[in-house]
C-alpha cells in the first residue's frame, strides 16, 4: 500500500514538475516576443523619422534648383 502511495506520489510530483517546465518556457517566450514587439516598435518610429528627413532633402534640393 504504501509503494502504491509512494509511486503515486512520485507521479503527481513529476507531472507538476513537467506543467511548471512547460509554464516556464512559456513565460520565457513571451517575455522575449514582448521584448522583440517593444524593439520594432521603436525602429518604425525610427524609419518614419527617416523617411521624412529624406522627403524633407527631396523637397529643398526640388526649391534649391529654382
Amino acid at each position: 500500500m504504501k509503494l502504491d502511495e509512494a509511486n503515486d506520489n512520485y507521479l503527481r510530483k513529476a507531472a507538476d514538475f513537467e506543467n511548471f517546465r512547460k509554464r516556464m518556457n512559456q513565460e520565457k517566450q513571451n517575455a522575449i516576443d514582448f521584448a522583440n514587439q517593444s524593439l520594432l516598435l521603436d525602429l518604425i518610429s525610427v524609419i518614419d523619422d527617416f523617411e521624412r528627413v529624406l522627403q524633407s532633402a527631396e523637397t529643398s534640393q526640388d526649391f534649391a534648383s529654382f
